[in-house]
């Protein structure tokens, strides 16, 4: 798909030329030629432009055995992106109608799904569990008294007067994967800086944001 195609799933990429998302984030590999570098080291190469092709050429390097590339062309990134949307709605749509309950059988009189009859989510309120990056001339000595912040012993250090960098964690992660970046970030950056990581909801120490069965399988 011509790149990192994955990141077009981002809200990044509805910002385009001003944040210079081809260059950084699409990294386009029209410019580059699979089958120049697979000559170079030798490699067997072919290219599938349909699924047939790809059949084809799969079951080839299955025989010849070793390493095999084989490019394959693929639908465009923003196509990709359309596809996987109307897929995730299909799928929620029957989500809903399956745990909706039966007595009404999820449908109004239209025949529309009704999906207000699941519990909504709602974490506007909810506190992410914070954790502050100090530097260790700041560790052994008490926050002024001018500043203000939390008081939690993981909190002492942030200023409202300084800049933030937030480090945040992937899935099934956690905001003390970054300890050692953010030990690093502390030594390396200007004392304008407030490093903090924070556990994302349902992970680490956040509660669980999801209780409810059906609600968790939606």
């Amino acid at each position: 798909n011509d790149g990192g195609g994955i990141f077009s799933f981002l809200p990044i990429a509805r910002h385009g030329s001003d944040v210079g998302f081809e260059d950084y984030f699409g990294t386009p590999t029209n410019s580059f030629s699979f089958a120049h570098g697979a000559k170079a080291f030798g490699l067997p190469f072919s290219h599938s432009s349909s699924f047939e092709d790809f059949k084809k050429s799969y079951k080839n390097a299955l025989l010849q055995g070793g390493a095999n590339i084989i490019e394959a062309e693929v639908v465009g990134r923003e196509v990709n992106v359309a596809v996987h949307k109307e897929i995730t709605k299909l799928v929620v749509e029957t989500l809903d109608e399956f745990l909706s309950p039966k007595s009404s059988g999820g449908k109004d009189q239209s025949g529309t799904v009704q999906s207000s009859s699941l519990p909504s989510l709602n974490i506007s309120n909810q506190k992410l569990p914070i954790k502050a990056y100090q530097r260790v001339a700041d560790a052994q000595a008490p926050p002024p008294s001018s500043e203000k912040g939390p008081s939690d012993k993981e909190n002492k250090g942030i200023s409202e007067q300084r800049k933030t960098l937030v480090l945040l964690h992937g899935w099934m992660g956690d905001k003390t994967e970054w300890d050692e970046v953010g030990y690093e970030l502390t030594q390396s950056l200007d004392r304008e800086w407030n490093i903090v990581s924070i556990d994302l909801p349902g992970h680490g120490d956040s509660p669980l944001t999801l209780s409810e069965p059906h609600n968790a399988i939606r």
